[in-house]
């Protein structure tokens, strides 16, 4: 029997309207790797079992940035769709991966949240350096969130009003009759920046921008996910022979040529 599409779900198990958070009493914030090696370990393919490996690495780095800035209730929902594992996909541009579609509208495997639901897009910015395709996706959470994201930075969304806030990390544009956007929090250097915002901060803030790499950064050993040294020194090992690989396929696939 063959298993379902990757980071689809049967039509009405979970409504669109109802978080993943809601659905647990409590999230403690903790990803491990080895809640997803499954994911490569079974697949028998060994250049695909490596992507897959690297992905939950640089997944699990990114989320790590998240909690430093993102509201509890915010990182309850990104942490409960990440541990589902479907992101997990051997998709090598961004334009394929399931979590492009399904953000974009383009999926044929149905989603209860097909649409701008910002883990969708967290793991797409995550995972593939600048592209076209990653440009046109950073327009639609510009548009929904009211702001001007520089698509060098990653997003990590954090607003004064967090009622707001949720709506909007859940791809829904909130109620007329609730408040305008607040200001955004700005607890972290690779935050973003609403133009009103933004003309409040001191210019020195401007040393901080993070630009975005074509090739992913790597991991450095005091940061691996697991504290594993040995495992981590093998995951490095495979993925610096991949490096010009990766670089090649990424840049030819993400710009769309």
């Amino acid at each position: 029997m063959s298993s379902p599409p990757e980071d689809s779900h049967p039509p009405g198990t979970v409504s669109r309207r109802l978080p993943l958070s809601a659905l647990v009493s409590e999230c403690d914030h903790t990803l491990d790797i080895n809640m997803f090696r499954a994911k490569w370990e079974n697949d028998s393919n060994d250049r695909k079992r490596r992507w897959r490996r690297t992905q939950v690495y640089m997944v699990l780095r990114s989320f790590a940035k998240a909690k430093e800035v993102m509201s509890d209730r915010a990182i309850n929902e990104l942490c409960e769709y990440l541990k589902r594992g479907t992101w997990n996909s051997t998709a090598r541009n961004a334009s394929g991966h399931p979590c492009y579609k399904h953000f974009k509208g383009t999926s044929p495997c149905p989603s209860p949240f097909a649409g701008p639901y910002y883990p969708y897009f967290f793991i797409i910015q995550a995972l593939f350096p600048l592209g076209e395709a990653v440009k046109g996706m950073y327009r639609d959470p510009s548009d929904l969130w009211e702001m001007d994201l520089d698509p060098t930075r990653p997003f990590y969304p954090r607003l004064a009003d967090s009622e707001r806030e949720f709506s909007l990390i859940m791809g829904q544009k909130p109620s007329p009759q609730v408040p305008g956007p607040g200001p955004v929090t700005m607890s972290s250097a690779d935050q973003p920046q609403s133009p009103k915002v933004k003309a409040e901060q001191d210019s020195g803030e401007d040393n901080h921008t993070l630009k975005r790499k074509a090739q992913p950064e790597m991991l450095s050993n005091n940061n691996s996910p697991d504290n594993d040294g040995e495992q981590l020194t093998s995951v490095r090992s495979d993925i610096k022979q991949e490096t010009s690989e990766f670089q090649t396929q990424l840049h030819k696939d993400t710009t769309g040529s």
